[in-house]
């Protein structure tokens, strides 16, 4: 089981809310008290060979191909894991996948804690990168991304789940963007 800390000016509002009536844990600031497994949580949602038809898992030893933790620093973001943490990061699985060469879909799946922390940072992320494409068959306030060199970098958000997609080493962008809607549907289904 793990415990989260209050900062001591977290605790006086939570105090001085609580005293008003709201409460403290119906603060948008405070992720969900639900047990946190990172081990559960990456069996949920970890995709499976060929679960996307030609996609297979990375056979790279690197460390950030396949983890799962709640400490975004081992998952080899450092120095970035503050926008997610601050966001309410709770705990997360990172997934490199091989499509057809030199097609690969970097994956992050992470765990908010509640609707309103992972809509907070899919906002975010929308916002920060500018990210207006679509991706049909999903709402744009649910699912969108952009157009990069050779791929598309997608962002979504199911429930209490966030999503990121780096798909890469496309020559068609509109490839990868069905590609980003596969496994956009799969991650949906899993959060279901």
């Amino acid at each position: 089981m793990q415990i989260r800390t209050l900062g001591t000016l977290s605790l006086l509002a939570c105090l001085f809310s609580a005293a008003g009536g709201s409460g403290c844990g119906s603060s948008p600031s405070s992720p969900s008290s639900t047990a946190v497994d990172p081990v559960a949580f990456a069996q949920k949602y970890k995709i499976a060979d060929n679960r996307i038809p030609g996609w297979t898992q990375d056979p790279s030893t690197d460390p950030s191909a396949n983890w799962s933790g709640t400490n975004l620093i081992e998952s080899g973001i450092d120095g970035g894991n503050e926008v997610y943490d601050s966001h309410g990061f709770r705990q997360g699985l990172f997934q490199t996948l091989d499509g057809s060469s030199p097609q690969v879909c970097n994956l992050r799946d992470m765990d908010f804690g509640d609707d309103a922390h992972a809509t907070t940072m899919f906002t975010y992320s929308r916002t920060h990168n500018g990210a207006t494409l679509t991706i049909s068959p999903f709402d744009a306030s649910i699912a969108g991304g952009e157009t990069v060199l050779g791929g598309v970098t997608a962002f979504a958000h199911f429930k209490a789940s966030y999503f990121e997609l780096f798909l890469t080493g496309y020559s068609d962008s509109n490839l990868a963007i069905s590609d980003a809607a596969l496994f956009l549907q799969a991650l949906q289904t899993d959060t279901k």
